[in-house]
């Protein structure tokens, strides 16, 4: 309950933008050739990568986009190679999340409601995981230190004694 809301919030804004930049773009990142450049674009920095990995279901993770696409998921990497562009293009499209984004598999543009829908739910995923992350790391480096402190504390001093 101490936990400030505004980083979820903060998260959540930061992901909605996002969302709503990449959703508009779909129908392009979908077609065919591949467009190297648009990719690479799309997937310029960290949280980018997230959101771009974000339209599935389950969001799937970096490490694991790179092992079933059999390619690297950089944007030099994608911009210099179209055959792995489009690997890493078609292994989301199989795995896009069909309840967010029901009008990508009927070929046609999202209502107002439908796209309003997926960045709603989308920014609320990405943002909850890091959320999640933040926490984890918070927790971890409140623990090393108490651990640290403790040990201080028992540690025998110059003069031979513990402090």
């Amino acid at each position: 309950m101490d936990e400030p809301k505004e980083a979820y919030d903060q998260f959540y804004v930061k992901f909605e933008k996002l969302f709503e930049d990449l959703i508009d773009k779909l129908p392009s990142v979908f077609s065919e050739p591949v467009d190297v450049n648009l990719l690479s674009k799309l997937i310029k920095g960290r949280d980018c990568k997230k959101t771009f990995r974000y339209l599935t279901a389950p969001p799937i993770s970096e490490d694991d986009l790179k092992t079933l696409a059999d390619a690297g998921y950089g944007p030099l990497v994608l911009k210099r190679n179209p055959a792995a562009a489009a690997r890493v293009r078609d292994t989301i499209r199989a795995v896009l999340d069909k309840h967010r984004f029901p009008w990508i598999a009927a070929g046609r543009n999202p209502t107002h409601q439908e796209r309003a829908n997926a960045i709603a739910a989308s920014a609320a995923l990405a943002a909850a995981r890091d959320v999640e992350t933040s926490r984890r790391n918070n927790s971890k480096q409140v623990q090393e230190k108490a651990v640290k402190d403790l040990l201080k504390a028992f540690s025998p001093s110059p003069s031979g004694t513990p402090e």
